[in-house]
C-alpha cells in the first residue's frame, strides 16, 4: 500500500517517542507527531495524565517541524515535563494522546484506544547484599 493511501484513512500518528530523566528525578518524554496534510492552519496537542485520568488531564501544544512537509504529511514535536512528584513514584504510569485538529475536525491518535504510556520506576543504586558468613 501507498504511503499516500494510509494517510487519507489515519490522519495522525506518533512517530516516535522518548522517555529519560537525564534531569535527575525529572522525567521528560519527548517525540515527533506526524499527520496528513489536512489544511493549511492545524492545531496539535498533547493530552496527559498521571493519575489514570482519574482528575483532568494537562496539555501541551506540539510546535511545527520547519522543512517537515513532504506534500502529504507535516511533522510536530512535544515536549512533556510532568511535576517530578507526579512522576517519582515508584508505578507511577504517564499516559498520554493525539489530538490533530485541522479543516474543522479533531483526529485522534490514542494507541487504538489505550493510550501511550511510560511507566515510572525506582532509580537509583542497587542495595548491596550483605554476605553470608561461611564456617
Amino acid at each position: 500500500m501507498r504511503l499516500c493511501v494510509i494517510w487519507c484513512v489515519v490522519k495522525v500518528a506518533l512517530e516516535n517517542c522518548v522517555a529519560c530523566n537525564d534531569r535527575g528525578d525529572w522525567l521528560t518524554v519527548s517525540g515527533v507527531v506526524r499527520v496528513a496534510n489536512v489544511a493549511f492552519d492545524k492545531q496539535l496537542a498533547i493530552l496527559y495524565s498521571v493519575d489514570g485520568w482519574t482528575t483532568p488531564g494537562r496539555e501541551v501544544e506540539a510546535s511545527y517541524l520547519p522543512g517537515s512537509n513532504d506534500g502529504t504529511t507535516d511533522r510536530f514535536a512535544f515536549v512533556l515535563e510532568p511535576p517530578p512528584r507526579e512522576t517519582t513514584v515508584a508505578g507511577a504510569r504517564l499516559e498520554f494522546a493525539v489530538a490533530y485538529t485541522a479543516g474543522g475536525k479533531t483526529y485522534w491518535d490514542n494507541n487504538a484506544g489505550s493510550n501511550y504510556g511510560v511507566d515510572c520506576r525506582a532509580t537509583g543504586p542497587v542495595p548491596a547484599t550483605t554476605p553470608v558468613a561461611t564456617q
